[in-house]
């Protein structure tokens, strides 16, 4: 090990700038592929939720009531007076706080009701959706998010005290029936209708819509309401059609959480596109810099091949060599970007490290095979050796 360490001093001697420069340009390249991956992947939950709620049919809408106390009649009435093809879902609410906590978060709960259920087909990755017909009277069937699977087992069921203004209003008996691995959820409550990704948020199904109403926002006299358009009509239409009946401030769900994420769906494909052009420049800078180290010091490698240097020791060495220039840089990016999710709570994907970390590896073995391999093949007539050796 000491004969291929000092064989590797000799390697970067006179190089160490330009081995510096090159990790460093993989520690940029590294965290563009982060960023590209990471947004990718944004988009994509993203669009399934917009899909699994299907966003294009629904539309938000304010509508003031007569007497805020009763507002599940009033909606009642609304949805009667609506033309065919038009349906209220459900009044905007707030999430409901709970008197559990994981990891130092309060967990709170999203009541879904029965209309919210049938509409909303939020992606499960264990266990089952939410089915009307099987539910157990005084259990609420509950969907956790995954971060959630160490506190909640599923197929269990526990105890949970609903928390309002710091009072305990009820005390819940929920199911685990299912987990998602992605907790992205629509929600209504605000100002604008977006979607977020809820670590600590669990989906309950309130089948008798008895919490649900305890948690409507009521700004002054309106609430916002979230309308279907069933019908499929036109959406100047149907936003016409909605203000005739008293409906304010309509507009499109999907359009104004794309607006809001300032993405569309296009956004996918060019992040794509970029990383069809960031992978080329990474294998044109890396062969690059390897087939100029490798010109400059041509004569040198061929003078310890000729002295007597084996094809094992020298690709052990490079490989050495390499293995330091790639994957070094490689887990000094991923410590930062790991920082960096942490602290601006990205969600960190770590089987994109794990693939990083493999392609660099990869890419270590591949260019010390090469490398051994030309430096082998490298012909210089016997004169030629001798200027060499006697430095003339």
């Amino acid at each position: 090990m000491r004969k291929k360490y000092e064989f590797i001093k000799l390697l970067i001697k006179n190089s160490e700038k330009k081995y510096l420069y090159l990790g460093f340009e993989l520690v940029i390249l590294c965290f563009l592929f982060h960023i590209v991956f990471y947004n990718v992947n944004e988009i994509k939950h993203l669009k399934h939720t917009l899909e699994s709620i299907s966003s294009s049919e629904l539309y938000r809408a304010d509508y003031y009531l007569e007497n805020i106390n009763h507002v599940d009649d009033e909606l009642s009435k609304l949805e009667e007076m609506l033309p065919q093809g038009i349906q209220v879902i459900a009044p905007s609410k707030g999430v409901a706080f709970t008197n559990q906590y994981h990891d130092n978060r309060q967990i709170t709960i999203s009541f879904l009701s029965p209309k919210e259920v049938e509409h909303y087909k939020y992606n499960i990755s264990r266990g089952e959706y939410f089915d009307k017909q099987r539910v157990q009277e005084g259990i609420y069937p509950a969907i956790i998010p995954e971060e959630l699977s160490s506190h909640y087992k599923l197929g269990n069921i526990y105890n949970m005290d609903i928390v309002q203004n710091f009072n305990t209003i009820k005390t819940i008996k929920i199911e685990v029936i299912g987990s998602r691995k992605h907790n992205y959820i629509l929600d209504t409550a605000y100002a604008s209708a977006n979607i977020y990704k809820r670590d600590a948020t669990i989906l309950v199904f309130d089948k008798l819509n008895e919490i649900s109403p305890l948690f409507y926002t009521e700004p002054k006299r309106a609430i916002s309401v979230t309308i279907k358009n069933t019908g499929a009509y036109p959406e100047g239409t149907f936003i016409s059609m909605l203000q005739d009946y008293g409906l304010g401030n309509v507009e499109s769900i999907e359009d104004r959480v794309l607006k809001i994420k300032r993405l569309t769906y296009q956004d996918m494909y060019i992040y794509v596109m970029l990383l069809i052009v960031i992978v080329p420049l990474v294998v044109v800078s890396f062969a690059s810099f390897h087939y100029l180290e490798f010109q400059n010091r041509k004569r040198e490698y061929f003078i310890y091949v000729s002295t007597g240097l084996t094809r094992g020791f020298l690709f052990k060495s490079i490989f050495l060599l390499n293995i330091v220039a790639f994957i070094i840089p490689i887990i000094l990016q991923e410590l930062i970007w790991f920082l960096i999710c942490e602290i601006w709570d990205l969600t960190f994907y770590g089987l994109h490290s794990l693939m990083i970390l493999l392609i660099g590896i990869l890419a270590a073995t591949i260019t010390s095979l090469a490398n051994t391999y030309f430096i082998n093949e490298i012909k210089y007539d016997d004169k030629m050796l001798h200027k060499e050796i006697s430095c003339e």
